[in-house]
């Protein structure tokens, strides 16, 4: 409409938001750009008016362009670009400009290349973690991914047959390590070679070796650093569990034998410090221990056609278990119908308190610092399939009394099958998972791989390159900035960037979180 004035009035029904862009003589107070009414909607339109203009007729009405994400790529990495459902719009290897649907919701996920990580997200995303942006218009992002740096690395000689890791309070490593042929670490003679045994290892947070000693050949369980400077060794001996603590030098304070032991021992403790054992006698058969002023008593059993204990945790008080069971199995008690997987939480004194069926295809293990150490919060489990019927490898939060918290994510993010063969979890930080294991999707190559997630995002990969047969033996971390590996490399392998071969004592910082 024309008012008496000679201004154009236009009037206009959107189905979200529009934009203005021109005058008319000037006059009509609205500059190029404005949105003019509604909330975002499924169609935005430009109104362009050429002034001065001589009928409404010359008025034309059309749609804008898209918005354009210019996505950077520094370093070695890909960066996927996805829909909010999950669609994938652009998978960006190099520079790139992704063109996506005005007001969308897009996410960016960055897939570190081997040996490499995500330092940061700059631009329209900051930080380290996940990179979300609400696509009103053009923006800029740089993922940079940068080279991973070992901080200690100790190499070992010896035919290394397992093993347990722990952070001391003061950063010093500890490593229980048992060998059939000898062993040495930091240049030092450990084991003479040929000789079979088991090494308590102390080091400083440089992989300095500060005490060794050494026991018969043992299947090591635990060690469990002490605030005084020494630590505490659990090992399965000929049939014994053996528990011996020792002071700063490694030497021995005190010895407990506990005899008829079978090999498939975990050793936890509650934050109270009281100690348990969970063992896996048969597949028939396990059986929960708890310390006694005499020695350890059973406090319960789990009994089926087939039964197994994958795991156990230190809780505020207690322990709780995840057993995978037949059908009729009897927990503590407990009796489950039917076949599957049930967590079990056993209180102070060993008596039961729940059993929960988890929903779960076939759970390899809890998050945890490592052994031994008690886990207060709320936990996850790392497993084949997931509650919703998905395939791979899960990870899956939920409380102690085994209600499950929501969320929960796939370790599918660098392909679209899973990749990963989880080997152990752990949680250095409250909001960060990290995971050792195999990389099946690297044929020909080692197989010993870690990747960090926060909130479902990968945020670092790395992946030994080189021959075959790695083994991860023991992972462990500090629950702050520190992660522990003890892995087996092939020759001419590469790992961070730098050639490793043989048992090697690995020390990750800065740490796997952002």
């Amino acid at each position: 409409a024309w008012s008496p004035e000679g201004s154009l009035w236009i009037s206009a029904e959107s189905y979200g938001a529009f934009r203005f862009e021109g005058v008319v003589d000037g006059t009509l107070g609205t500059t190029a750009g404005d949105v003019l009414g509604g909330d975002p909607g499924e169609a935005a339109w430009v109104v362009e008016v050429e002034g001065p203009v001589a009928a409404p007729g010359d008025c034309v009405v059309s749609p804008p362009p898209e918005p354009v994400v210019s996505v950077s790529v520094q370093g070695e990495g890909t960066v996927t670009v996805l829909h909010e459902d999950g669609d994938v719009v652009a998978v960006c290897r190099a520079d790139c400009e992704v063109v996506a649907p005005r007001h969308e919701a897009l996410v960016l996920s960055a897939a570190p290349g081997e040996g490499m990580f995500l330092a940061s997200w700059d631009g329209a995303c900051t930080g380290a973690g996940a990179c979300t942006l609400l696509h009103d218009g053009d923006s800029a992002v740089v993922a940079t991914f940068a080279e991973t740096t070992l901080e200690t690395r100790v190499a070992m000689t010896g035919a290394v047959s397992g093993a347990r890791l722990a952070v001391g309070p003061d950063g010093g490593m500890w490593a229980f390590v048992a060998s059939t042929n000898g062993l040495t670490a930091d240049g030092r003679l450990i084991l003479s070679t040929g000789a079979a045994g088991t090494a308590l290892l102390s080091l400083d947070a440089q992989g300095g070796l500060r005490a060794s000693t050494v026991w018969p050949w043992s299947v090591p369980v635990a060690v469990i650093p002490e605030a005084s400077g020494g630590a505490r060794a659990v090992a399965v001996v000929d049939g014994a569990l053996r528990v011996a603590q020792f002071d700063a030098s490694l030497s021995v304070l005190d010895d407990d034998v506990t005899l008829g032991v079978n090999q498939d021992v975990r050793w936890v403790e509650d934050e109270g410090g009281q100690r348990f054992w969970v063992e896996n006698t048969a597949v028939q058969r396990a059986r929960v221990m708890r310390e006694a002023p005499q020695g350890f008593t059973q406090v319960a059993e789990f009994s089926a056609s087939s039964v197994l204990v994958m795991d156990a945790v230190g809780l505020a008080s207690g322990v709780g278990i995840t057993v995978n069971h037949g059908a009729n199995a009897v927990l503590g008690g407990v009796t489950r119908v039917a076949a599957g997987t049930a967590w079990v939480v056993l209180d102070g004194q060993g008596g039961v308190t729940s059993v929960v069926s988890l929903p779960f295809g076939s759970p390899t293990g809890l998050l945890k610092l490592s052994d031994g150490r008690p886990w207060g919060q709320n936990l996850a489990l790392v497993g084949l399939g997931d509650r919703f019927g998905g395939s791979g490898y899960h990870f899956e939060p939920f409380g102690v009394d085994g209600d499950f918290l929501g969320g929960g994510w796939a370790l599918s993010i660098v392909d679209e099958v899973p990749w990963f063969r989880a080997h152990d979890a752990i949680r250095p930080l409250a909001e960060t998972v990290g995971v050792a294991g195999f990389d099946d999707s690297l044929l020909g190559q080692n197989k010993a791989a870690i990747a960090a997630f926060v909130g479902g995002v990968q945020i670092r990969r790395e992946v030994a390159q080189g021959g075959a047969g790695d083994v991860w033996y023991a992972t462990a971390s500090d629950g702050e900035t520190t992660f522990l590996g003890l892995v087996d490399f092939g020759a001419g392998t590469t790992f961070g960037g730098v050639p490793i071969e043989g048992p090697t004592l690995l020390r990750l910082n800065p740490s796997l979180s952002p």
